[in-house]
């Protein structure tokens, strides 16, 4: 009896060796894939160069695929070592970098055109280009106060975007502000500093000053006449 229940149920058993015929089809991996499929490489200061990221490209066919170009698109580069064949479940190394030309939102691809199935292969490249320095006010607005009198501070963030410390000059105040900072000449890379700003008014009605940072790049944040 049991020999004959493929016999009796001949649909299910058809389908059942369809099944199993097409389990090794739907399962198989891509010929080639990336570690990853987007990079995001935060802020960076506009025209400076952003450390590496590696992508891995792997072969998984028992056969090498030939690799037909690597390039990237927008504010991105890339150098490899694939060569012109990735051999039979072989692996090479794609490294990219993103220097901003400008502010704001920078997007690009990095595309992989190759002689395997799913060509081409695609990465989602972004980052954010930021100025090299920056505060975090371009002004100030401080309340009427007495003459002779002196406000409390109000906090101004220095922040340096590069990848290289920012050697300070000089941070000063004109009018009836003054100014401490914890700057002490120097901001690490991609590090801030703060600068705290008081008032004493010396005669009745708006002043005006400002804070000045002399640095390789000038920077200055104006306070707000105070009414």
């Amino acid at each position: 009896m049991r020999r004959h229940t493929c016999v009796q149920t001949q649909v299910v058993c058809f389908l059942l060796v369809v099944f199993l015929l097409l389990l090794p089809v739907l399962s198989a991996p891509a010929d080639l894939s990336l570690s990853r499929s987007s990079v995001n490489f935060g802020e960076q200061a506009v025209n400076s160069t952003s450390a590496l990221r590696a992508i891995t490209l792997t072969n998984h066919k028992n056969a090498p695929i030939s690799i037909l170009s690597i390039i990237t698109s927008g504010d991105f580069a890339q150098t490899h070592n694939c060569g012109a064949s990735l051999p039979s479940k072989g692996k090479c190394t794609i490294s990219v970098t993103f220097t901003p030309t400008a502010l704001g939102l920078r997007t690009g691809t990095l595309t992989i055109t190759h002689s395997g199935s799913n060509s081409p292969l695609l990465a989602a490249l972004n980052g954010n280009g930021v100025p090299h320095v920056v505060l975090s006010t371009a002004s100030l607005s401080f309340p009427s106060r007495v003459v002779g009198t002196t406000s409390g501070a109000k906090d101004v963030t220095l922040t340096n975007n590069q990848d290289v410390a920012l050697n300070i000059i000089a941070i000063a105040t004109s009018g009836d502000f003054a100014q401490t900072n914890t700057c002490d000449g120097s901001v690490p890379a991609r590090k801030r500093c703060t600068i705290s700003v008081t008032f004493t008014p010396t005669a009745v009605g708006a002043r005006n000053g400002m804070l000045t940072v002399t640095s390789p790049t000038m920077l200055r944040a104006v306070p707000r006449p105070s009414r």
